[in-house]
């Protein structure tokens, strides 16, 4: 029967229809998903100052991750700028089975330790829409740049002694976004955004798919919520001889979001 209604909604012929005048919306989701990686903290990039690729999430205790998601866009024709953050604060507790080196800070085997991990990033970008029509169909096309700031923080305590290490670093991304409305209440909508590999800088991945469900208004005004599935990958190793390596990957993510045009 899906198939039935998207094969419809191709058939015949689709123009492209202009974007007009201004808008601008704001968008929030909740995200929630397994998430493995390690948190490598060398002091001054110097040798013998941490464990390789430790200590892992896994055994700090964090093996899922609660994430917020938002942002807002304002537009005009064919022109979308928008700005938007991703805010992912994990706590876990355990006890170490093996020793762990850290941030040139030792932590015996056995040690009970408790630890907070920041791996919040931000984003302001561009994106150019080209929309297509045919009868209520509407298929919009979003080519994406953006800047992005990754936020670490990451602290560690236990057995008397604590450590921690914080930084911010940058990089530009580019993606694509699409939504496919084939009629005026239902939409399903996929992203993907990658940042450009330059080393040294970190990697923030981003692919999500959705269905949305127009609650009230039109397309220039009204709430929609979603539903869908999501992935990311962050990974960042700097240039000191001894780098710091951070590398999570969350998913498959559940994703509940709700959007507000005006």
């Amino acid at each position: 029967m899906l198939a039935a209604m998207l094969l419809g909604g191709c058939a015949g012929y689709w123009t492209r229809e202009p974007e007009q005048g201004f808008r601008a919306s704001a968008d929030a989701a909740f995200l929630y998903g397994p998430i493995r990686g390690f948190v490598q903290t060398p002091a001054g990039g110097h040798p013998g100052t941490t464990s390789d690729d430790r200590p892992t999430l896994k055994e700090l205790g964090v093996e899922t991750a609660p994430m917020i998601d938002a942002s807002v866009t304002a537009g005009w024709g064919a022109h979308d700028f928008y700005g938007g953050a991703r805010v992912i604060e994990l706590s876990g507790t355990s006890t170490l089975s093996q020793t762990l080196l850290t941030h040139n800070v030792t932590f015996p085997a056995g040690t009970a330790v408790s630890s907070d991990v920041r791996l919040n990033w931000y984003r302001i970008g561009y994106a150019h829409r080209w929309l297509i029509r045919h009868d209520d169909a509407t298929l919009r096309l979003e080519p994406s740049i953006e800047a992005a700031i990754f936020d670490f923080d990451y602290s560690i305590a236990g057995g008397g002694q604590s450590t921690s290490r914080t930084y911010l670093k940058g990089n530009v991304r580019l993606g694509f976004r699409t939504v496919w409305s084939p009629c005026a209440r239902f939409s399903l909508s996929g992203v993907v955004l990658e940042s450009v590999p330059i080393p040294g800088w970190p990697m923030i991945l981003t692919a999500q798919a959705s269905g949305g469900y127009r609650l009230w208004g039109t397309a220039a005004g009204g709430g929609v919520v979603s539903l869908g599935i999501g992935y990311d990958l962050l990974d960042h190793k700097d240039l000191q001889t001894v780098p710091n390596h951070i590398h999570a990957e969350i998913g498959p993510q559940l994703l509940a979001g709700l959007a507000v045009n005006f």
